[in-house]
C-alpha cells in the first residue's frame, strides 16, 4: 500500500471515528456525564425522567414521556442551543424563536400567541369579541358589587406591555403596523359605556409621560417587566388614585430613595427564552431607601398550593388594609405598596377569590393584570384556586 493510499485510508478511518463520536458522545454524556453541563436558562421546568409502569396504556404514555425527557436532557443540549442562538443573533441578526422579537438598541419584546397575542394585539388584529367583552363587564360588575356591599373599594390595575410604552424600539416593519385600537382600549371603552371607568387604573398615560421625563428606562431591555423605577412610578399613580377614598394612605417620595444603576448582563426572562442570559446588555435600576422600611413580612396564614402568597404588616398605624390579586408584575410593586398599608396581602392567581375577600375583610381590593393577561378578566367568577393550578 503506497503512502497516498495509507493517507486516504487513515483519513476515512478518522472521519468514521469522528462521526461515531459526534453521534454517540451526547448520548454518553447524558447517561454518564464526562464534562460539566451548561445550566439551562429556559424559563420552564425540564421534563423529569418517567417511571415504567407495566400496562398497555402506561407503556404508550411512557414512550411519549421518554421522548420528551430525551429532548430536554440529551448531552450538551444547552450548549448546542446557545451556540445556535448566538449564530442567529450575532451573525444573522434574527431571533432564534418566534416568541421573542429583536428590537433596536438591544431591546427585546415578547410575542407569544398563547399569552395575549402580543403583536397581533399591537396591530389591532386580536380584538375581543362582543361576547368576551360582555363576560368581562359582567365579571367586573360582580366583583365590584360584592366589594361595595361590604364597604370595600375595588380597583383594577392594568400593567402595560413593554411595546405599549416603548414602541419606538420595535423593528420598523413592526412599529409601522401599530393599530388604532388594542384589547385594553376595548375594555376601557366598555367600562366607560357601562359607567365603570372609576374601577380602572390605567397606567399607560403616566408611564408614557414619565419615560420622556426620566433619564433611565422604566422597563428592562431583556425582560417583559418594568424595573424598580417603572414599578415606583406605577405605585405612585395607584396610591394617588386610592387616596381619593382613603387620604390617610402614606405615599412614598422618590426623593427618599437613591437611584443606583448597575449592569446586569441581560438576565431577564426574554434573554432566557433565547438562551442568551448573561450575554446581553441590560441595566438594573435599584431604588435604595434612605430611611428604614416600616413594613415587616409576616406569615400569610393561608396555604393555597402553588400560588405565591406574601403578607406584610405595619404596627400602630391608621392606614387601610389591602388585598391584592394579580400576576408577576406585583413583585416589583410589593416593596412600595407594603409601606402604604397597615396590612397587605398579595396573591398571584390571575383572578379574585370571594372567599379570601370574606376572610380578610380588607378596605381595598386590587386585581392587577398585565396587559397580555387581559383574557383572564373574561373567565367565570368566582374561580376556585384549585381549578387554575398549573398555570404559570
Amino acid at each position: 500500500m503506497n503512502t497516498d493510499s495509507k493517507f486516504i485510508h487513515l483519513l476515512k478511518l478518522t472521519i468514521a471515528i469522528l462521526f461515531f463520536l459526534i453521534l454517540w458522545f451526547p448520548i454518553i454524556q447524558m447517561i454518564h456525564p464526562i464534562l460539566p453541563e451548561m445550566k439551562s436558562t429556559e424559563n420552564r421546568e425540564l421534563v423529569k425522567k418517567p417511571k415504567i409502569r407495566f400496562s398497555l396504556k402506561a407503556l404508550r404514555n411512557y414512550t411519549k414521556q421518554l421522548n420528551m425527557y430525551l429532548n430536554d436532557h440529551y448531552g450538551f443540549r444547552n450548549f448546542i442551543i446557545r451556540v445556535n442562538c448566538m449564530i442567529h443573533i450575532n451573525l444573522l441578526h434574527t431571533s432564534p424563536t418566534r416568541d421573542v422579537v429583536l428590537g433596536r438598541e438591544g431591546w427585546l419584546y415578547w410575542d407569544n400567541n398563547n399569552y395575549g397575542n402580543n403583536l397581533k394585539d399591537f396591530y389591532g388584529e386580536s380584538n375581543f369579541s362582543e361576547a368576551n367583552l360582555d363576560n368581562i363587564i359582567e365579571n367586573i360588575i360582580k366583583i365590584d358589587r360584592f366589594c361595595e356591599e361590604r364597604g370595600i373599594l375595588f380597583k383594577i390595575v392594568l400593567a402595560p406591555n413593554k411595546h405599549t410604552i416603548y414602541p419606538e424600539f420595535l423593528p420598523l416593519n413592526i412599529k409601522n403596523r401599530q393599530g388604532a385600537s388594542t384589547r385594553l382600549d376595548q375594555v376601557k371603552d366598555y367600562l366607560i359605556r357601562n359607567k365603570l371607568e372609576s374601577v380602572l387604573i390605567d397606567l399607560r398615560p403616566t408611564l408614557v409621560l414619565s419615560k420622556n421625563m426620566e433619564f433611565h428606562p422604566l422597563y428592562y431591555l431583556t425582560d417583559t417587566h418594568w424595573n424598580q423605577l417603572g414599578a415606583f412610578i406605577a405605585y405612585t399613580e395607584i396610591v394617588k388614585n386610592l387616596r381619593l377614598r382613603y387620604p390617610q394612605i402614606r405615599i412614598l417620595d422618590i426623593k427618599n430613595y437613591r437611584v443606583v444603576t448597575k449592569e446586569n448582563n441581560g438576565l431577564g426572562d426574554l434573554a432566557g427564552f433565547i438562551s442568551m442570559s448573561g450575554l446581553l446588555k441590560d441595566m438594573e435600576i435599584v431604588l435604595e431607601p434612605q430611611t428604614p422600611d416600616l413594613a415587616k413580612k409576616i406569615d400569610s396564614g393561608i396555604e393555597l398550593g402553588w400560588i405565591s402568597i406574601k403578607r406584610y404588616h405595619i404596627e400602630k398605624c391608621n392606614y387601610p388594609k389591602l388585598l391584592m390579586f394579580g400576576d408577576s408584575f406585583i413583585v416589583s410593586l410589593l416593596p412600595y405598596l407594603s409601606e402604604s398599608f397597615s396590612d397587605s396581602l398579595y396573591l398571584w392567581p390571575y383572578t379574585v377569590d370571594f372567599s379570601i375577600i370574606k376572610k380578610e375583610n380588607p378596605q381595598i381590593v386590587i386585581l392587577e393584570l398585565a396587559e397580555r393577561n387581559l383574557q383572564f378578566l373574561s373567565n367565570p367568577l368566582p374561580m376556585a384556586f384549585e381549578k387554575i393550578q398549573g398555570k404559570s
